[in-house]
């Protein structure tokens, strides 16, 4: 498993390095509570980080989402799998705004899961890739919007 290495691209910068620093530790931490929530099957800890609508885009569709839809998602999610892994497959590379109120962090992972179908087991690995969007909102990063792909194996 990778730790995450803090990269910013597109000449990030905030106010100053301290600053910086802070936004980059605060969402290589929200990284670990996203791998924590599936790994434990949470779906409060990723919902929490969650502004009111996320906004998804995948499948050649954008779709919106409230906190209580995606709590249902994840909820039926979480209920038809069992991870085997979940890590990151590169590290995350982040970039951060330079007024510091937009973020946004790249993500490739291995996911490895178990799943039961009518009495019959199954593992799938699939090869995730996707884009988070953030926004700082009073002190508070709040992911607005994912763009995802993946591949599975």
């Amino acid at each position: 498993m990778f730790l995450p290495i803090m990269i910013c691209i597109l000449g990030c910068k905030t106010g100053n390095d301290g600053d910086l620093a802070r936004d980059l530790e605060a969402l290589a931490q929200l990284q670990q509570q996203e791998r924590r929530a599936h790994l434990e099957e949470q779906p409060a800890l990723i919902v929490n980080m969650l502004a009111d609508t996320l906004i998804q885009v995948k499948n050649g569709k954008v779709e919106r989402f409230t906190k209580d839809q995606m709590t249902e998602r994840f909820i039926q999610y979480f209920d038809a799998v069992e991870f085997i892994k979940w890590e990151d497959a590169q590290p995350p590379l982040y970039s951060v705004s330079p007024d510091g109120t937009m973020a946004s962090i790249l993500i490739q992972k291995l996911v490895i899961v178990a799943t039961t179908d009518n009495s019959v087991s199954s593992r799938d690995t699939t090869h995730f890739a996707w884009t988070e969007l953030w926004r700082k909102s009073q002190e508070h990063w709040k992911l607005y919007q994912v763009t995802t792909t993946d591949d599975m194996d």
